[in-house]
């Protein structure tokens, strides 16, 4: 399934009522992402999506994924965890 990004870059504390206001297409569904559901951080810096289907999430705290469903967070702990343990491959 595709999917459709909408992001909405606004001074501090209008962000969230702002994009609560857009209209949304009945042919799509809308949902927000925060750090409860997996995002590193609620600040979204770049979106991309890779030939896979993976959309690539960058935030202040870290590099995301999302497959659909879930969010693999790949943050700087993360990748030094990684770095130390080179029988564990980071990418």
């Amino acid at each position: 399934m595709p999917f459709v990004i909408v992001l909405s870059v606004v001074g501090s504390g209008e962000c969230k009522t702002l994009a609560a206001r857009l209209p949304v297409d009945p042919q799509y569904i809308r949902t927000d992402f925060t750090v409860d559901d997996g995002l590193p951080d609620n600040t979204v810096n770049a979106v991309t999506q890779t030939d896979n289907g993976l959309l690539w999430v960058g935030t202040e705290s870290g590099l995301a994924s999302f497959d659909g469903r879930t969010f693999t967070r790949f943050t700087c702990e993360f990748l030094e965890q990684r770095r130390r343990e080179p029988s564990t491959p980071c990418w």
